[in-house]
This record gives structure tokens, C-alpha cells and sequence, in this order.
């Protein structure tokens, strides 16, 4: 920034007309080819140029009216005119106008990661209400952190999944708890186990929830509270 000031302060005008600078050009351009910028449209008696963005080389031409540059790296270069002379009251008079040539096709900004939209659709086919299936492996439940073998054991969570799963035609709520390997006799939990195998990074022990309008399927929480939590933001 302290170049541009010194860059303006060298310039001396010396006639009495309001000045103005003005660059022609192409705004593109193929690596390697010419490019001649014209500024002899200005309005002024001295003329200074700039390239302020690289250390690129050009050529003033013409008493500085005009530059001609080429540059065989793609890239976006921008040029500085400063014109200088008086204006109508004979003070010093400065105007100053900047200019961009991209060469070749400049590298498109990667785009912004855009995360998925959250599917409404229900994990399964479910229009009565809460439904919910946990997946263990029966034989390795003594092994489980206690956060999870509170939640497989809760009277807590059985009483909120009593009160709050739908009821089948039976007046059973909708909640299972099912080895990994056992085959649901009833269609909805068949679908709900289908689904947690095909989720990936599926292990046990994992929950299914369903509330007719959107649902989760995912690894069962590790404390008691996380996994009411998790029922609660589904089942109210």
C-alpha cells in the first residue's frame, strides 16, 4: 500500500482539466498471448501504471497511454492507472482506475460441503405412532458398559416405552428388544432389523425408532439419560 502512495506522489500535472482515468482491454485472455491495455481515453497529462497483484513484467508504450503484457501462468492480474494533472481551480489533480485480465481459466473454488437434507420419510413403515427395537447380542450382554445394560434393564425406560409406543391390534406397545440374529415374526420389526444391518457401521447393541413421520437408527446411547433423551426426541 505504501508503493501505491509513493507511485501517486511522483506524479506532477501540469494542465488545468478535471482529470480522469479510463482502461480498455480484454478482461480475458489465453496463457501466453498479448494483451495491450489502452488508456489513451484518460484525461490527464501524466500517466503511471502498475501491476499491483504480481511481479509480472510489462511494457508502458505510447508516452505511458497504453501497456502491453503477457504472462504464460493462468491467474487473475490486475493493473493500477494513476493520471495525473490540475484541475479547473489549478490545484493537483489525481484520478485512478484499476483493471483485471484473467489469464487462462482460473481455478474454481472448491465447493462448499452441502449436508444432506434429513430424509422424512419414517427408518420403517410406521403410521400408529412410536415404535422402537433395540438389537443386542444376547450372549454378550454381561459384557456391555453399564450405561447400556441400565438401558436394557431400566424400569424407566419399559414404563416411557409403555406409555408412549403404539399399540398393535393385540394392545401390545411397539418396542422389541431382539438378538441380532433372531427373525421378527412381525413385518414392522422385520423391516427395523433389515434396516439396522444395512446401516453402516451397524454393532451391536443398536436402536431402531420410528415415529410415522421421521425416525433414527443408530448405535443404543451409552448412558441410561443419553438413550431417554433419544427415545424423548422422537416420542415426546
Amino acid at each position: 500500500m505504501r508503493s501505491l502512495f509513493l507511485l501517486l506522489a511522483l506524479l506532477m500535472p501540469t494542465v488545468a482539466s478535471a482529470q480522469k482515468a479510463v482502461i480498455k482491454g480484454p478482461t480475458e485472455s489465453k496463457p501466453g498471448d498479448l494483451v495491450v491495455l489502452d488508456a489513451s481515453s484518460s484525461v490527464g497529462t501524466k500517466y503511471k501504471w502498475a501491476l499491483v497483484n504480481s511481479d509480472k513484467t510489462f511494457l508502458p508504450v505510447e508516452s505511458n497511454t497504453k501497456v502491453v503484457f503477457s504472462s504464460g501462468e493462468q491467474g487473475s492480474y490486475k493493473f493500477m492507472l494513476a493520471v495525473a494533472g490540475f484541475d479547473t481551480k489549478n490545484q493537483p489533480d489525481i484520478d485512478v482506475a484499476f483493471f483485471t485480465v484473467v489469464v487462462g481459466s482460473p481455478v474454481p473454488p472448491s465447493p462448499v460441503p452441502v449436508p444432506p437434507s434429513p430424509d422424512p420419510k419414517p427408518p420403517v413403515p410406521n403410521t400408529n405412532g412410536l415404535l422402537v427395537l433395540i438389537i443386542e447380542e444376547v450372549g454378550d450382554r454381561d459384557k456391555l458398559p453399564p450405561g447400556q445394560l441400565s438401558t436394557l434393564k431400566s424400569t424407566v425406560i419399559r414404563s416411557y416405552l409403555d406409555t408412549h409406543c403404539a399399540k398393535n391390534s393385540k394392545g401390545v406397545p411397539e418396542y422389541r428388544v431382539y438378538d441380532k440374529d433372531q427373525e421378527p415374526t412381525e413385518s414392522n420389526f422385520a423391516d427395523a432389523l433389515k434396516l439396522a444391518k444395512s446401516t453402516q457401521g451397524f454393532k451391536t447393541p443398536w436402536i431402531v425408532i420410528s415415529n410415522g413421520q421421521t425416525g433414527e437408527s443408530t448405535p443404543l446411547p451409552t448412558t441410561l439419560d443419553d438413550s431417554l433423551k433419544l427415545l424423548k426426541k422422537y416420542g415426546g
